[in-house]
């Protein structure tokens, strides 16, 4: 009879094809349990907010360079509560030029102004935000705008390794950027609804940067046919993806290289549409904001929510101030010649019916 065969060096061989396997399969279960929590962290981002500029931005091209206006209305001179016009979105009260001031009791509402067809046609054919602004214009539109409320928390962008050695600190959100005296930053300022004029587009383009993983400025504005440049500052391979939605507009992208080999973009749009989207293919929490108009009267509150406009011809507008998060304010001023008038509007974070404004005429 044959002896039975010994099973040790089989049961030795499939011990060894277990520790192999095992760990192999714990790893990558381990790669994929980290993936879907990446793509999840990512997915749950709505898109960029809070931000602190790298060091030396560029000039607001949209945004009507370094504007300035006083800290308060000066004595002596009466503050008005603007009249909200029809389609406002909100009732206007006799309201606080600062957050935390009690307020006063209801204004009755006014008829609404317009801006009149013979003042629209006196403007100048230049647009406003290249002129520059960089002290308080002696006659004009002055002003701030302040956000009440804490708004939420920005959350911490999960980005690349290539990208995060960019940075010393995290990179965040930027929904809400409030400065230390509750001026709200990248707030659209404008003359809205003016009758339709030969408003011929500024040579100078509106420009963009990409740099450190993000778009600078993250909110800015340009007039329909204006030139749109975006530039590639970083050592790392950039996809400007413009995604316009009104009718007419195109949708856009290009393959960016490196700085040192890298083109700018330009894009151009022939239709208006508010917070125009661009996003970064290769890099997906990039994300830049442009409002488009017809006209060339806007521009966008920089530090602590100051803004500037140059003077207009006498009459009856309204302006717009619209931010991403916090809603939109219309508010009906009366220019005179000569006349500066000092606007501050106060959006409310946790409700837009509490929008605020109050007009003083110096």
């Amino acid at each position: 009879m044959h002896a039975p065969s010994d099973s040790r060096p089989q049961q030795t061989a499939n011990r060894l094809r277990a520790l192999v396997f095992i760990p192999a399969f714990i790893a990558v279960v381990g790669i994929l349990v980290l993936a879907v929590k990446l793509a999840g962290r990512l997915n749950a981002l709505e898109e960029p907010a809070a931000r602190d500029y790298p060091p030396s931005p560029p000039p607001r091209a949209g945004g009507g360079g370094t504007p300035l206006v006083p800290a308060a209305v000066r004595p002596g001179k009466r503050a008005q509560a603007a009249n909200p016009p029809a389609n406002a979105i909100a009732p206007i009260v006799a309201s606080r030029s600062e957050p935390g001031t009690p307020d006063n009791a209801p204004v009755a509402a006014a008829p609404t102004p317009v801006a009149t067809p013979a003042a629209a046609a006196a403007l100048p054919p230049t647009n406003i935000v290249q002129a520059g602004i960089g002290e308080i214009p002696a006659a004009g539109i002055v002003g701030r705008v302040l956000l009440r409320g804490t708004p939420p928390p920005e959350k911490v962008i999960p980005v690349d390794p290539s990208c995060g050695k960019l940075h010393a600190s995290p990179l965040q959100t930027r929904f809400y950027v409030v400065g230390t005296n509750g001026g709200l930053v990248d707030v659209f300022v404008g003359l809205k609804d003016l009758p339709a004029g030969p408003w011929k587009p500024p040579a100078a383009p509106v420009e963009i940067r990409q740099r450190g993983c993000q778009y600078l400025p993250y909110v800015s504005a340009a007039q329909t046919g204006q030139t749109i440049r975006v530039f590639n500052d970083d050592p790392v391979l950039h996809n400007p993806h413009a995604t316009p939605t009104a009718e007419g507009q195109s949708e856009r992208f290009r393959v960016q290289k490196p700085k040192q080999s890298s083109v700018p973009v330009d894009f151009v749009f022939p239709r208006p549409e508010p917070f125009l989207r661009f996003k970064c293919d290769v890099h997906p929490w990039m994300f830049a904001y442009v409002t488009v108009v017809e006209h060339p009267f806007f521009t966008v509150s920089g530090a602590e929510g100051k803004f500037a406009l140059p003077e207009l011809p006498p009459g009856n507008y309204t302006l717009q101030f619209h931010h991403r998060k916090a809603g939109e304010k219309l508010v009906p001023v009366t220019m005179k010649a000569g006349k500066r008038l000092l606007v501050t509007v106060t959006l409310d974070v946790a409700d837009p019916l509490k929008h605020e404004a109050v007009v003083a005429e110096e």
